[in-house]
């Protein structure tokens, strides 16, 4: 016997040439195929045989037809259907995302950001279709697909070409339309007249589900979902997530009413709602744009049908049984899965570090995390589980890595004065350690020892109250070049971490190192961050910002199974590596979302902003070049970072570097010819350059096998370099680009400095200094000696200069300042003005993250498209699991 799948590829040869099946839904299989013509992957549905055999292809096709005219950037485009060998087929582009379906059973519950810009994506799809006189009739996580992130509505009208073409005979197929969550009241009670509201309600309860967890209503059957939806309100999604914006819950609220007529008149309508423009007191009282509805009075009259109140208490009995069947079970209930965010003071944000900013203590009821407030200059903050208040631990200003004691009786911390200790109870301060150099991550043993990477991303093992450090890996350490983010176990011997035997972080694996023997091996794992091991499970992050887990035997210390991914979205520092996530040993979790994606923006003196270019990217270190025309700027894709140079007049981008996994923190050479920027190439961190309009290829311009250079200026007359690099702390350096290419102390002391930027005469340099125990902007004679000033009050970093050198400018966490100064007889500043509040990314290295228009006119900066949030997940452990059993038997 010949498979469809068979008959299928031999009848489309000449157009398609099918791949392989991706799955089967309620309507269709559908395969992967190559569109022959056109050299392209799509997605080719064919519609299941006993509902194909009762529709006829020509009902069907010229159904299809109507809304294969339907053309929106957030809805997947059809691009061909027919009939083959008697098969019903169309064909949609092949997206290679996810669909919403699976990040929600990954995440369960999405960042507020994230659900709300998803909603007005597929709203705005909903809105063009209803428009034009089309209905979905199945809005549903399974139908909206994410590309980059991005929403794209999936067999828009398929719906509809099916209902027309089967009319009544469609019952004869068994098959229903819709899924009962998120089906309208009217369609799972079998109106003929559906209209845009009806998608309106779809896309409230998917919503609710991206923000709440779980769809309006839930039950074990078909008849009980519909039951529910037809006699129950749903709860107010703010009862099961307290930081989801009132405005949205009273949208939602309104948008679910069981009557069409009581719920916005159209998906613009709830849009304002949800943005807090409509209120349901205000609503409008406008036509509908599709379709023409019934009154309340004939749907409430349909809520006492004999039929509904049937399946209504079918539901009430399972109910019952349900709750007797609890009341009767002897064993203990396993506590839920709970999501929930962690919500900061006014004025204070997540600090943006290099290494880990959060732990969970070990028995997963305190969360720590650097923070930074109004002083600019991060510490750690700490909250109980069972609390929404949040303190501050005075004496750890400057914080950029915190761990718990295993007794959770204390936190470790690291800082420029190296590492040290405060009691949770006490708040008394020890150290312990101090040692010099960039910080790679520090775990806390059982065995009474810290594990702390430093000096050159090698591992070190320091006794708990302070005394002389040893190496870890003392027999392979030189063959394992990278040892960072060390993790111990709960046997007091065993260490994980991530190291490799490059300097490329796309080589991190996951490596296991003995306290007792010190020796250290790799395993064939990529990984560059673990962070727990419970229950035979471990769990870590890798760079594309995705968390893992996987089986994993603590005796044999060897991963016994695939891994499989959990959460994505998290935070991962694409330098370091480092993902801002921590789990407890009961197996809870909390992580910092990543940032999505930004817009580059352009903002007057007064604050008023209009978007410069087009394209929205996860750019950063923005730089208009010498005559303003263009731009460079790092744009990151997953672990890749390079430099781009647009020109917005012309509306073009072109990529500027080709190697090395990191390139970032761009600057102009004064003539505009040429672009610096920090690159990972080599053992080290280096400055390389290459010409604009890309003629020659790219070049080091400062590399040093003992150094770290991590970011760099030129002089206005191009003659040197001033640049910062990796010492105890942090230091400025300047450097000449001819004849002996002489170095000069610019700012060097036990402190950090950095963020260097010369003024445009080159008299003076500006920096940032958190010598005073905040970070401040300073400026002093360059290069020769003098008094140095401090700029900024009440914190500032970020320093850029107006190109005609009248003003300083910088960022002091609230607002961005101008600084009018004089230089004679002495630099004097004379005046500071808060020009318009911050409320653009801040920088996640030290480099500034903006910039000032040559006419000063104007700023550059970016402006976030998606939050970052503080995610919780409690008692995850239970999830994690269920989902690696199903993983299992899905192999098997």
């Amino acid at each position: 016997m010949i498979e469809p799948a068979d008959r299928l590829a031999s009848a489309l040869a000449d157009r398609y040439r099918i791949e392989r099946e991706l799955g089967k839904g309620g309507m269709a299989t559908v395969y992967l195929a190559q569109d022959l013509r056109h050299g392209r992957k799509v997605a080719v549905k064919v519609l299941l045989p006993e509902l194909a055999a009762v529709l006829g292809a020509e009902r069907f096709l010229s159904e299809i037809h109507v809304t294969a005219a339907l053309q929106h950037p957030h809805i997947l485009p059809l691009f061909d259907s027919g009939q083959a060998d008697g098969q019903l087929f169309y064909v949609m582009p092949f997206v290679e995302g996810e669909s919403l379906r699976s990040r929600l059973d990954r995440e369960r519950q999405l960042p507020i950001a994230d659900a709300l810009r998803i909603c007005r994506e597929v709203g705005s799809a909903l809105g063009y279709a209803h428009r034009h006189g089309v209905i979905h009739r199945d809005i549903k996580p399974e139908n909206i697909l994410l590309q980059e992130g991005h929403a794209l509505v999936a067999d828009f009208g398929i719906a509809l070409a099916v209902t027309s073409a089967g009319g009544g005979r469609l019952t004869q197929t068994g098959l229903s339309l819709g899924t009962p969550q998120y089906m309208s009241p009217e369609q799972a009670t079998g109106e003929r007249e559906i209209d845009a509201r009806s998608d309106l309600y779809s896309l409230a309860a998917v919503t609710y589900e991206m923000l709440g967890g779980e769809p309006p209503h839930t039950g074990t059957t078909m008849q009980a979902v519909i039951a529910r939806m037809l006699t129950e309100r749903p709860r107010n999604v703010r009862s099961m997530r307290s930081s989801v914006p009132e405005n949205v819950a009273n949208a939602l609220d309104v948008a679910l009413e069981r009557i069409p007529a009581d719920r916005w008149n159209s998906i613009e309508e709830f849009e304002q709602a949800i943005d807090g423009k409509v209120t349901p007191a205000k609503r409008s009282s406008g036509t509908l744009i599709a379709g023409t509805g019934r009154t309340g009075a004939e749907y409430r009259s349909r809520l006492k049908d004999p039929v509904t109140l049937a399946l209504a208490g079918i539901a009430f009995v399972a109910l019952l049984i349900a709750a007797a069947a609890i009341a009767m079970r002897r064993t203990p209930v396993e506590l839920p899965t709970a999501r929930f965010l962690i919500t900061l003071p006014k004025g204070t944000e997540f600090a943006l570090l290099t290494q880990d900013a959060f732990a969970l203590s070990p028995d997963g009821k305190l969360i720590a995390f650097a923070a930074r407030d109004s002083t600019l200059t991060p510490r750690i903050f700490l909250r109980a589980i069972g609390d929404t208040r949040v303190t501050p631990l005075p004496g750890t200003e400057g914080v950029i890595n915190v761990w718990f004691s295993p007794d959770g009786r204390w936190l470790g911390f690291a800082g420029a004065s190296g590492i040290r200790k405060i009691s949770i109870a006490t708040h008394d301060i020890v150290d312990v350690a101090g040692l010099n150099g960039v910080y790679g991550g520090t775990t806390w043993s059982p065995s009474g020892n810290l594990v702390i990477s430093a000096n050159n991303a090698r591992l070190f093992v320091v006794p708990q109250n302070g005394g002389t450090e040893r190496k870890l890996c003392n027999k392979s350490g030189d063959e394992i070049i990278s040892q960072t983010e060390p993790l111990a176990l709960a046997d007091g011997e065993t260490i994980l971490f991530s190291g490799s035997k490059s300097n490329s972080i796309a080589a991190q694996r996951l490596g296991v190192g003995s306290l007792r023997t010190g020796d250290c091996k790799l395993l064939d794992v990529p990984m560059i961050h673990a962070l727990g091991v419970a229950d035979g499970i471990v769990v870590f992050a890798n760079l594309s910002g995705v968390i893992m887990a996987a089986p994993f035997d603590e005796r044999s210390k060897k991963i016994e199974g695939s891994a499989i991914p959990l959460v994505s979205d998290v935070d991962v520092n694409q330098t370091t590596g480092t993902a801002q996530a921590s789990m407890s040993l009961t197996g809870s979790l909390v992580y910092l979302t990543a940032n999505a994606s930004t817009e580059l923006m352009k903002v007057d003196a007064g604050g008023v902003a209009g978007r410069l270019f087009p394209d929205v990217r996860t750019y950063a270190y923005p730089r208009y070049s010498p005559n303003g025309k263009k731009i460079a700027v790092a744009v990151a894709v997953t672990a890749q970072r390079d430099i781009w140079v647009i020109d917005p007049q012309a509306g073009t981008m072109s990529r500027l570097t080709s190697g090395g996994y990191i390139n970032d923190r761009p600057e102009w050479s004064p003539d505009g010819r040429r672009v610096l920027f920090r690159t990972s190439r080599g053992t080290r961190s280096a400055i390389w350059w290459r010409s604009a309009d890309l003629s020659d290829e790219e070049s080091a311009l400062l590399t040093n096998d003992k150094e770290d250079y991590y970011e760099a200026v030129m002089t206005p007359d191009g003659s040197s370099v001033v640049y910062q690099v990796d010492t105890a702390g942090a230091d400025v350096v300047a450097q000449s680009l001819t004849g002996q290419r002489k170095k000069t102390a610019i700012a060097a002391s036990p402190f950090i400095e950095d963020m260097a930027r010369l003024s445009p005469d080159g008299k003076w340099v500006a920096y940032v200094s958190d010598a005073s125990g905040s970070s401040e902007v300073f400026v002093q004679p360059f290069p020769g000696a003098g008094p140095r000033v401090q700029v900024s009050s009440r914190g500032g970093d970020e320093p850029v200069w107006a190109r005609d050198g009248s003003r300083i400018f910088y960022r002091d966490g609230r607002n961005v300042v101008a600084v009018s100064f004089r230089t004679a007889p002495e630099f004097e500043v004379t005046g500071r003005r808060e020009l318009f509040p911050d409320i653009y990314v801040k920088r996640s290295l030290p480099h500034a993250n903006y910039d000032v228009s040559p006419d000063g006119s104007s700023f550059l900066f970016l402006r976030e498209t998606s939050d970052k949030e503080a995610v919780v997940i409690y008692n995850w452990l239970p999830e994690v699991r269920s989902r690696l059993k199903e993983s299992r038997e899905a192999k098997n």
